[in-house]
């Protein structure tokens, strides 16, 4: 992220999981620590534009586009919208 800069005001949208199930294989301790370092991450590539928005899949672990679809769908839809409004 640090190499690719700010981004301007190109629309983003990132979509994070809910449900922290990424680090489960690890032991309580270390889990809460990475779940809370890529949450960080996660607003941090958010941060990148100043048209951005975080949205979080609460239903979902890792695979979003298999636990939620329909919020992949809306994040897509919501770049698409903005990018034609803009002309």
């Amino acid at each position: 992220m640090k190499d690719a800069g700010r981004l301007g005001s190109v629309p983003l949208v990132v979509v994070r999981h809910g449900i922290p199930s990424l680090f489960a294989a690890m032991p309580q301790a270390d889990a809460v620590e990475a779940e809370g370092v890529w949450q960080g991450l996660q607003a941090e590539l958010a941060s990148l534009s100043s048209h951005s928005r975080l949205m979080v899949a609460e239903q979902s672990g890792h695979m979003i586009q298999l636990d939620q679809p329909s919020i992949v769908v809306q994040a897509i839809r919501e770049i698409v919208n903005t990018v034609r409004e803009a002309g």
